[in-house]
């Protein structure tokens, strides 16, 4: 495998990111990300997501409100 340009480089991004991308394509996916900033940056942002979702999603519902859709869903299933 030749060279391989930004276009390329971002689709083999998920197989990279899984593992799954043969010997010699990881080899020249790693040196294009070597030598450009753009793609990169593009990695670091693609392994960054799943940290920034599981943070922005690790959040406990206040009591209250936990209690009342309860309470909703309660009411909801009851209904025929």
């Amino acid at each position: 495998m030749a060279g391989v340009s930004c276009d390329a480089c971002a689709q083999l991004l998920e197989g990279y990111s899984e593992g799954t991308l043969v010997d010699d394509e990881r080899r020249t996916f790693e040196a294009h990300v070597a030598s450009c900033d753009v793609c990169a940056g593009l990695v670091r942002d693609y392994v960054a997501i799943p940290r920034i979702v599981r943070d922005a999603t690790d959040v406990e519902m206040p009591h209250a409100v936990e209690h009342r859709l309860h309470r909703l869903l309660s009411l909801a299933m009851r209904k025929p």
